[in-house]
């Protein structure tokens, strides 16, 4: 014996099914970026570094996909209106850029002396102590 539902109920139904499918599109949408996220450092960073051939700030090009900012899938699922689905996040690779050349300044120091008594003067005469 199937029970009738009233308006109220049937549109309670149909925002629970609606919000049910929401959750599975983010849970779907997670599991697709932790499948293709990379560890960072990777190994071969570590094993490299290790070795002393790698700086620390020397890192495999970015890429992996994020997750959409939380707010926005807070949103999505609160069915909060023209909250539109959240997208996955692909940050591109740094962009490779020339460092600007070092300058080096160059200064120059008073000659030093040292007297016979371990004294040290800058200004190039010996200071007796």
């Amino acid at each position: 014996m199937a029970m009738e539902l009233d308006e109220q109920q049937q549109a309670a139904k149909a925002e629970y099914e609606q919000t049910k499918s929401r959750r599975a599109e983010i849970t779907a949408m997670s599991v697709e970026v932790t499948e293709k996220q990379q560890p960072t450092p990777t190994q071969e960073e570590n094993d490299l570094a290790a070795l002393g051939l790698l700086h620390p700030d020397d890192k495999a090009p970015g890429g992996a996909p994020e997750m959409p900012p939380v707010g926005a899938q807070q949103a999505y699922l609160a069915n909060v209106p023209g909250a539109a689905q959240p997208k996955i996040v692909t940050s591109a690779p740094p962009a490779t850029t020339t460092a600007p050349a070092r300058t080096t300044s160059t200064t120059t120091t008073a000659p030093r002396t040292t007297t016979s008594s371990g004294t040290v003067s800058s200004t190039g005469t010996a200071s007796s102590g």
